[in-house]
């Protein structure tokens, strides 16, 4: 059987796709409140999308992380923690790389958040992130909460 082109979907044409779904849920969520630890309409939304597209979400996720620098900043946050809870051994490295990418975002909720994802997600290899991270930080707040995080880390090993 000969498929053309026309009916077959290319991986940028699938990226795109997710790209302007995570637009829209990014816009939509905007103004909705999230409790920490609990599901929320956004991240039920995120799990159909995973579901759908799988590993290319993270590509998208990427994409709005570094588009969306000053916008959403809340729902990007909440979109982190919801990467540091899905499976490490399907989606590893995709969810190391955008967590990591959120420790040096221009907002400091997005930055918080990636702290604290990353330390959820594995606390054995988050210390050297976290350290390198703290040498960035503008904000003293956030600062001290990376301090106290690499020490609290540091006393449970």
């Amino acid at each position: 059987m000969d498929l053309s082109k026309d009916y077959l979907e290319t991986d940028d044409d699938l990226l795109s796709k997710v790209n302007e779904q995570l637009e829209m849920l990014l816009w939509s969520s905007s103004d909705e409140l999230f409790e920490p630890g609990m599901e929320s309409r956004f991240s039920g939304c995120l799990d159909v999308l995973l579901e759908k597209y799988n590993s290319v979400l993270f590509q998208g996720l990427m994409l709005q992380l570094s588009a969306n620098r000053n916008k959403n900043s809340v729902t990007l946050a909440e979109a982190l923690q919801w990467a540091s809870w899905q499976s490490e051994q399907e989606f590893g490295d995709q969810i190391l790389e955008l967590l990591l990418s959120g420790l040096y975002h221009p907002s400091p909720l997005v930055r918080d958040s990636a702290c604290s994802a990353l330390v959820y997600y594995d606390e054995l290899i988050a210390k050297p992130y976290l350290e390198s991270a703290l040498e960035f930080e503008p904000h003293p707040i956030l600062a001290e909460n990376l301090v106290s995080t690499i020490n609290s880390l540091e006393s449970s090993n």
